[in-house]
């Protein structure tokens, strides 16, 4: 797990995700989506813009770049927590600080956690 990247999309959230680097925001619904202003992305949209991703496939790349195995990918990108009976979270409710605190979470721990970290 990189620490110094994960770190640096931490900051940025905890910012509450402003303009930098040709990213203008944060939503968990798009991968990336270009705007005249920059890029509006989820959490793996913003460590491929941040980091050098190139091409197709953001997932593969921004879960190398971030060092993290696939099924801890999968659960960070896509805010899934539980079984696929349980379901996942839906995107469109995760602010930028909800993702910080998980992101935080997965550093101290090595776990996702969506669920537990939804309440400041």
């Amino acid at each position: 797990m990189n620490t110094e990247r994960l770190t640096v999309i931490c900051e940025w959230l905890e910012a509450g995700a402003p303009h930098k680097d040709g990213v203008d925001g944060f939503d968990m619904r798009e991968w990336v989506r270009y705007t005249p202003c920059g890029a509006v992305c989820c959490i793996a949209g913003a460590v491929y813009q941040f980091f050098g991703g190139k091409g197709e496939g953001f997932f593969i790349q921004a879960a190398n770049l971030l060092e993290l195995d696939c099924k801890t990918a999968e659960r960070l990108f896509y805010a899934f927590d539980g079984s696929p009976e349980e379901g996942g979270i839906n995107p469109a409710t995760i602010t930028p600080a909800w993702a910080a605190r998980c992101i935080r979470k997965l550093m101290e721990t090595g776990e996702v956690d969506w669920m537990g970290t939804q309440a400041a």
